[in-house]
């Protein structure tokens, strides 16, 4: 979660406008509680959207947190996809996965701890849209790892 950190702080995105996303509650929970802990300034609150549905989202400072079967209806400026490695690779599993990479309006960052499964196949997409149908490219441009790189989520 450096990357929320480094959207609020360094890139002065307001909170209201971040929607943290992932397939599971459990992982929403532990991220929610991470960003606790970690004080970042200017996150004054912490949305669980699915344990609070009836709160609107967009508060000043409020951060929202939901799993992207409950974000259905959501979108943000900013959403971040995180641990995508934890999607099924079944048709349900893909069906999150879109919903999850369309509740961005104007940005989406897909991260996860491991390159396997839809994250995989992400980066894989992305490298041919880079490298066109190059089936040696074996790297992404600087610009896709940045977004679809597997980083620490």
């Amino acid at each position: 979660m450096s990357r929320l950190r480094w959207l609020v702080e360094d890139q002065e995105v307001r909170p209201q406008d971040i929607l943290v996303l992932s397939y599971y509650r459990e992982r929403v929970r532990g991220l929610a509680e991470w960003v606790r802990r970690a004080s970042i300034k200017g996150v004054e609150d912490i949305h669980i959207a699915f344990d609070d549905r009836d709160t609107h989202l967009g508060q000043r400072g409020r951060l929202t947190f939901s799993t992207v079967a409950s974000a259905k209806g959501y979108d943000a400026y900013c959403v971040l996809l995180a641990s995508a490695n934890q999607f099924p690779t079944d048709v349900l599993g893909r069906a999150n996965f879109y919903v999850g990479c369309t509740r961005a309006i104007e940005y989406l960052e897909i991260t996860g701890t491991a390159p396997h499964g839809l994250l995989h196949e992400a980066q894989k997409a992305s490298q041919w849209q880079e490298h066109g149908s190059d089936a040696n490219a074996a790297v992404a441009s600087p610009a896709a790892n940045a977004i679809l790189g597997a980083a620490p989520a």
